[in-house]
């Protein structure tokens, strides 16, 4: 009869306490969904982050490209600039090299 009884005092408290688990392990269970679910989305955001990152980069990059390739023709456009100035000023020389010559047979 004693054990009859015991089984009948630890069959409840043991009901019990496997309920009194699984509550917890249920519990635990939610929580680490939840921690989970906020690792999931703190991902999207520093992906979607990333990718504006990315973005700012590409473009700060095609802007460099487009400052170089500005840089280039303007530098190009100057020394054709330049060329065309020598080219004035030589002219310019020439002709006034040839007006002292004139000159100077005039004064003969």
């Amino acid at each position: 009869m004693n054990i009859t009884m015991v089984d009948a005092v630890s069959g409840p408290r043991r009901l019990a306490e496997i309920r009194r688990r699984w509550m917890h392990d249920n519990s635990e269970l939610r929580k680490a969904r939840m921690t989970i679910q906020e690792l999931v989305d703190e991902k999207g955001r520093l992906e979607r982050k990333l990718l504006a990152g990315g973005v700012r980069e590409s473009r700060f990059v095609l802007e460099k490209y487009k400052t170089e390739e500005d840089k280039k023709r303007v530098t190009t456009n100057l020394a054709e600039e330049r060329v065309i100035w020598a080219r004035g000023i030589a002219e310019k020389e020439r002709i006034l090299s040839r007006a002292k010559v004139v000159q100077e047979e005039l004064e003969r």
